[in-house]
């Protein structure tokens, strides 16, 4: 009764016939090696019970979609998208994470074929910064962070959760006093709020920051502390065009300080990172956000994969 019937319509040609019968057959025979194995398709909430009881256990892609690596043999992966976006499967004793529904359906017609596949290189965190002037579209930064699951930080962002969850600190009690006074926190009280903020397990693991470091100190400082990215992109973009972009935001005047400031400085936080730490990028911030993205990812992707090999040469 469950067996699958074909129905071919035997009275044209011969040829005709065989080409219909071998159409059909096909998709039997591409999942062939599957054919007797049988996946179970289940909700977060059954995932997260059956993984806590230890009844089921992780497999050995952890949360990476084992269909998107097969087509995508990146080096850089998303480690963990929000658990309850994700649609878990369970084959054999373990259970396995997609990022849609399509993915599943897919590893379903034959997870064999995906299970087989090289397993997922050791995560490493991806740690970067992207700065440039006013307007030169550091939103990349948030691109990062939605794809890949890095916490997106500024020195603004990094300031405001120190204060909400460590105020009574020394810390805190200075820079509090710094802002009531009306007065610039000090690059040095700055990054030691940024390195608290990183000592988060939520953040420590994999981070992009937003606009930051702009000054040759703030640079120095967070060296200091040993917060170096693998890689530092700047946006570079003219005058004329970060007035152009910023005039409904802000009068040309602030934009003007704003641009000058940064230029005055980043010269001298560029050279600190290509001679000290060799990581830093520079961009062409009039292309489009996707050349900006593609071009970060293509040097993120070198530096990982730099790591990787002497991982395994020390390994071996």
């Amino acid at each position: 009764q469950n067996i699958p019937t074909i129905s071919i319509n035997a009275s044209s040609k011969p040829k005709r016939v065989r080409h219909q019968l071998l159409n059909n057959v096909q998709p039997l025979l591409t999942n062939r090696e599957s054919l007797f194995q049988k996946c179970q398709p289940i909700t977060c909430p059954q995932a997260h019970k059956l993984l806590s009881s230890s009844y089921k256990y992780y497999s050995a892609f952890g949360f990476w979609d084992p269909v998107q690596l097969y087509n995508e043999r990146d080096i850089i992966h998303p480690q963990l998208w929000p658990f309850d976006h994700s649609y878990p499967l369970i084959f054999n004793h373990f259970i396995y994470f997609f990022e849609s529904k399509e993915n599943r359906s897919t590893f379903m017609l034959n997870p064999l074929k995906y299970i087989h596949q090289p397993k997922p290189t050791p995560s490493l965190p991806i740690r970067l910064a992207v700065i440039g002037p006013p307007k030169s579209g550091k939103t990349t930064a948030e691109m990062f962070a939605k794809k890949y699951g890095l916490a997106r930080l500024s020195i603004g962002c990094a300031l405001r959760m120190m204060l909400e969850t460590h105020e009574h600190t020394d810390l805190g009690v200075q820079i509090k006093n710094h802002l009531n006074q009306g007065q610039v926190v000090p690059d040095e009280l700055a990054i030691q709020a940024l390195e608290i903020v990183l000592m988060c397990s939520v953040y420590n693991a994999q981070y992009v920051l937003d606009g930051f470091p702009v000054t040759i100190k703030q640079a120095q400082f967070m060296a200091s502390r040993n917060i170096i990215p693998m890689v530092v992109a700047e946006l570079k973009l003219d005058t004329l065009e970060v007035l152009k972009r910023g005039l409904t935001d802000n009068s040309a005047e602030i934009l003007h300080i704003r641009n000058s400031c940064f230029k005055q400085e980043a010269k001298f936080v560029r050279q600190y990172f290509q001679q000290q730490c060799k990581n830093w990028i520079q961009l062409d911030g009039m292309k489009s956000k996707w050349w900006i993205w593609k071009n970060i990812l293509k040097e993120v992707s070198k530096c990982v994969k730099n790591i990787h090999n002497y991982l395994q040469r020390t390994h071996s």
